[in-house]
Parts: C-alpha cells; structure tokens; sequence
C-alpha cells in the first residue's frame, strides 16, 4: 500500500481552473470541475464546494491532498484506491507536509507535484 501525496500549488491551481473556465466558459461550472479535479470520485468533504475552492485559490493558499492506495495488499481488488481523500488546506500543515517530503528527496513545488509513499 502506498499514500499519494499530492500538492495543488496556486500557480497550478489557478492553470487549471483557467483551462476549465476556457471550456466551460462559467465560474461556478469551472470551479465545480476543478474541485472534481481534486476530488475524482466525488467524496470531496462537506463543506468543500467549488466556490469555497475558489476563494482558496483567491487567497494565494496552496493545497495538499491525499490518497490510499491499497496496491497488491488487497485481496480482491488489487489496484484498488480509497474514496477517501483527506484535504490539508491550513497553510502551516502543507507547509509541515512540504518540509517532511522533502526530508524523503521529494520537492514537490518544483518537481511533478506529487509523489506516492509506502505505507504498511
């Protein structure tokens, strides 16, 4: 099993909230695409919507999401990926998550922005 550690700097944030606004040509559709972005199989938290993403964004504060994934460990499903998605989005918690990544080689503001972490 292995975490995917994934982070939503503003810059690719904002990028990609620009090419869902280019298709869709509306902000409440684009920031409910983009908030699908971060949350694909819909489990986005309660009181996380697409406008609340947006304001997020707005104040220039980068996000961190993470993910299970249960691999070869799972009996029956062996690629299967948990529908929870835990979402940090405190500015001094990504901040700890960046700092402790890095610790591991992983740069995830200048590398590809995500990286996957074993997990047993």
């Amino acid at each position: 099993a292995a975490i995917r550690v994934e982070f939503w700097g503003v810059h690719h944030l904002r990028k990609l909230f620009k090419a869902c606004f280019e298709t869709l040509r509306d902000v409440r559709a684009a920031s409910d695409q983009l908030l699908h972005t971060l949350f694909p199989n819909g489990n986005a938290p309660g009181d996380w919507t697409g406008d609340r993403l947006l304001k997020h964004v707005h104040a220039q504060k980068p996000l961190i999401t993470l993910v299970k994934h249960l691999g070869l460990t799972h009996p029956a499903r062996p690629f299967a990926v948990s529908s929870n998605v835990v979402l940090l989005d405190c500015p001094q918690d990504v901040e700890v998550v960046l700092g402790k990544m890095r610790e591991q080689g992983h740069n995830l503001e200048a590398d590809c922005h995500f990286a996957n972490l074993p997990f047993t």
